[in-house]
C-alpha cells in the first residue's frame, strides 16, 4: 500500500478464544491498534471470553 493512494482495508483480529480451537501460543490479553502514520486512530484492548453467536 503506497501512501499515494488510499486504500480500504479490513482488519480481523481474533483474540484468546483461539486456544479454544488448539492454537497454541495464543496471548491472553492481546492489543490491537491502527495507525495513520504516527498518529493512533483507533484501538482495542477489551477482549470478551465468549461471544454470541449471531
Amino acid at each position: 500500500m503506497g501512501a499515494d493512494a488510499n486504500q480500504t482495508v479490513l482488519i480481523r483480529a481474533v483474540g484468546p478464544t483461539l486456544a479454544a480451537f488448539g492454537v497454541e501460543g495464543t496471548l491472553p490479553n492481546p492489543e490491537l491498534e491502527l495507525y495513520s502514520g504516527t498518529a493512533k486512530i483507533a484501538e482495542n484492548d477489551v477482549w470478551r471470553a465468549a461471544r454470541p453467536h449471531t
